[in-house]
């Protein structure tokens, strides 16, 4: 029975090959090419930055935001958890190629961290990094609190 499976498989895998190699060699422009790349139609990879978050507690959002030259854009956001007993954070910083004015090598990746009850503010970390499209660790220890400006309404004369 083992063997007529394998069998049953195998030939299952001799079917769809011929499919997939003609539906890659009917693509616009790539007749008769035998090089044809899969790989430059996936999207850009992200960088996922990890680590540890002093001074944060569970469930407090977290944004990643690049700087490119003078423009900083928000590339990701994720939530504060807790392993160990510390608060840890895990968040995909997307690429450029995904979100325009976010990764690309040499940009600067910072994380801002939310309020983590209404009434407080919140602050930007410490640490910064520089994008690439990889996993980095980045142990944070605090940050610089951000500024707590309340608005009143105003009536117009």
């Amino acid at each position: 029975m083992e063997r007529g499976l394998a069998l049953r498989l195998a030939a299952g895998v001799a079917l769809l090959l011929p499919t997939t190699v003609a539906a890659a060699a009917a693509l616009p422009g790539d007749a008769g090419r035998t090089d044809v790349s899969v790989q430059a139609s996936l999207p850009p990879l992200p960088m996922t930055a990890y680590g540890t978050a002093a001074g944060a507690s569970a469930g407090q959002p977290v944004t990643a935001v690049v700087t490119a030259g003078s423009k900083q854009t928000a590339c990701g956001t994720g939530v504060v958890g807790t392993e160990k007993g510390k608060a840890v954070y895990a968040i995909d910083v997307l690429a450029d190629g995904q979100r325009a004015g976010c990764g690309a090598p040499g940009r600067v990746v910072e994380l801002y961290f939310g309020p983590p009850s209404p009434g407080e503010t919140g602050w930007v970390a410490k640490q910064s990094t520089s994008w690439s499209a990889s996993l980095q660790q980045l142990n944070l220890n605090g940050g610089t609190a951000l500024g707590y400006r309340a608005t009143v309404p105003m009536l117009a004369r």
